[in-house]
């Protein structure tokens, strides 16, 4: 694909800028798509080697910047199409990049009806969380949306309300397990997005269809798959690593054993201020769910936060910090082996993995609950510090070790004499 500029006329005394995006090649059939900028120069100000206004001209920074975003936004929106929508990139670009905002005239957005496209209104439902919800919660959101529109292909016009029905369900269910090849946990997380869309669809009068409320419901496809917490002389030895010549390992591992003294998410640990810690208490409004939570300040986390007196602490995606942590768990010895289990439909997918592997962020969190609760202290106790109002989802963060169980089994089914 190459995206490049043109004058419309350059015989004129004023012309405007032509988009020209051309796939393929001489031996393969050969497409163009030209698209208006909305910019319009004087023809001796083009630099046609360049493709870009000449830079002694009034406005030539603010154009060319302009033409810099045009080409950039082309190049997403055609790597979008051919790779998660898997739909023809002109096409589509065509439709998509008016509505973008970045060429230089008016962006006409049709009227949308209430009896329109389903797609349509879950852009819209989307776009109004954006202001309340986390951002971890809109990217899921959007991989729903990226999910059906591939699913419903180019039958996008006929996907309405009313098409919603058992029939659709098991198709898309059957879409979601063995064409995008997703466990049964995330397609019932889907399926969950997909029906609190539709509740809202309802309350808005897009639909009237009621035959959702009983469907793509989330139980039917939640399953007790692995995850690990760390036990209290892993999460020490991670501690006393020396990481003193290596800050990236350094600091990441501090903010996961803040983590694990805390059970706050690492988002939560990043957003920590000076002001959030006064009276040997955290007190912080949690980003995911919004509540308020107070953590009590234990030797063991103090002497970790003592380490960020300024409260600056790194902010990483979490792909690289999971990627950090498995180097230092790596480090920390942690490789007895771990059978992951997820399932696909029926099928069972187990892998046998040493542990550091799937060490991740979210670890800290399961670390943290499942060792408060081996050291006596209250469930109650541990889920308001946590934040957890739902008791279901508070029991899937404990994963008590083997060799806890074998303790705790022993002390119960003792020999009399």
């Amino acid at each position: 694909m190459k995206a490049r500029f043109f004058l419309a006329d350059k015989n004129t005394t004023k012309t405007s800028i032509v988009l020209t995006i051309r796939e393929g090649n001489s031996r393969i059939r050969m497409q163009t798509l030209r698209i208006g900028t909305g910019i319009v120069i004087e023809p001796k100000a083009w630099d046609t080697t360049e493709e870009r206004v000449r830079r002694n001209f009034t406005g030539a920074s603010t154009t060319n910047r302009t033409l810099g975003e045009i080409a950039t936004k082309v190049e997403d929106l055609y790597n979008y199409a051919k790779k998660t929508l898997k739909v023809e990139p002109l096409p589509y670009i065509k439709e998509e990049l008016p509505k973008a905002g970045v060429l230089a005239r008016p962006v006409v957005v049709p009227k949308q009806e209430k009896s329109g496209v389903v797609l349509d209104a879950l852009n819209e439902f989307i776009e109004s969380r954006r202001s309340t919800d986390a951002k971890a919660s809109i990217k899921i959101y959007t991989t729903t949306y990226n999910h059906l529109c591939t699913f419903t292909g180019n039958k996008r016009s006929a996907f309405t309300f009313d098409t919603i029905n058992s029939k659709f369900q098991d198709k898309y269910i059957k879409y979601l397990l063995h064409t995008a090849q997703l466990t049964n946990n995330t397609v019932g997380k889907h399926l969950m997005i997909f029906k609190t869309f539709l509740h809202w669809a309802a309350d808005r009068g897009y639909h009237t269809n009621t035959e959702y409320k009983k469907l793509f419901k989330r139980t039917e496809y939640e399953e007790d798959t692995t995850t690990i917490a760390l036990t209290n002389d892993e999460l020490l030895t991670i501690e006393d690593l020396d990481l003193t010549n290596e800050p990236r390992l350094s600091k990441v591992r501090d903010l996961f054993l803040i983590s694990c003294y805390t059970g706050m998410r690492f988002s939560d640990v990043s957003s920590l201020k000076p002001h959030s810690v006064q009276d040997g208490m955290i007190r912080i409004n949690v980003i995911k769910t919004k509540n308020s939570v107070s953590i009590p300040v234990t030797p063991r986390l103090q002497r970790v936060l003592d380490r960020f007196p300024d409260f600056i602490f790194p902010r990483l995606s979490n792909q690289k910090a999971n990627a950090y942590l498995k180097e230092i768990g790596q480090r920390a010895g942690l490789n007895n082996i771990v059978e992951i289990v997820h399932f696909r439909g029926g099928e069972k997918i187990s892998q046998l993995v040493p542990k550091h592997e799937v060490l991740c962020t979210h670890t800290a969190r399961r670390t943290f609950i499942t060792l408060s609760l081996q050291m006596g202290l209250q469930p109650e106790t541990v889920r308001r510090v946590s934040g957890h109002k739902d008791l279901r989802s508070f029991q899937k963060y404990v994963k008590y070790e083997d060799e806890f169980l074998k303790t705790e089994m022993k002390k119960a089914w003792v020999l009399k004499s």
